[in-house]
């Protein structure tokens, strides 16, 4: 005997199935015909025709093509002199950018007071010798507790913490039982 009634599942595939139909349909009717638009051809930039132009002007020359001359290609030189004289403006700038940076920077680190007259410029910066001293200090102190985890372990107790405080509780015990110890001498007569 054929089942009538249908799974929950069934029952939603068919409904989902049912409003997708009904949307497409309401989407058809809305829908307007739109005229297609024109594309107008790019402008070609001037660049991308001289350059290719020129390069080939110059190929044809160092092939040895006579039908290029030198004088076609127009490669507008600067006199070294004053193409030296732009370079090293240029070096100045730079340099003087870079001095006014690391001006900005050190004056507001702490404890810095400039560099020497005669520094060695291949000596370490101030911000590298911080740096290096962290470090040592940082490994010092893991050095250090990474002792004390050790010594701990070795006399039987779970942390480093615990070692420390069994110390001193030991000691208070210790001070107890000689304090407990007088105070039994003294109630039985004696000094």
């Amino acid at each position: 005997m054929a089942k009538l009634n249908k799974s929950k599942g069934e029952w939603a595939k068919e409904l989902k199935k049912k409003n997708l139909e009904k949307r497409k349909r309401a989407n058809i009717k809305k829908s307007v015909a739109r005229p297609h638009q024109k594309q107008e051809p790019k402008k070609k930039s001037k660049f991308t025709k001289i350059v290719p132009d020129t390069i080939k002007k110059i190929k044809k020359i160092f092939k040895g093509d006579n039908t290029a001359k030198a004088a076609d290609v127009k490669i507008k030189k600067r006199s070294t002199a004053v193409q030296k004289a732009e370079d090293a403006r240029r070096k100045r700038q730079k340099d003087n950018m870079r001095k006014d940076a690391a001006k900005a920077h050190y004056s507001s680190v702490p404890g810095y007071k400039g560099k020497a007259g005669g520094q060695n410029t291949k000596s370490k910066s101030y911000r590298e010798k911080l740096a290096d001293q962290k470090k040592k200090d940082a490994k010092k102190a893991s050095d250090a507790k990474a002792a004390d985890t050790r010594d701990a372990k070795r006399g039987g107790f779970i942390t480093a913490k615990a070692a420390k405080t069994a110390g001193r509780k030991a000691n208070e015990k210790v001070a107890a039982n000689k304090k407990r110890r007088s105070d039994e001498l003294v109630s039985r007569g004696r000094k």
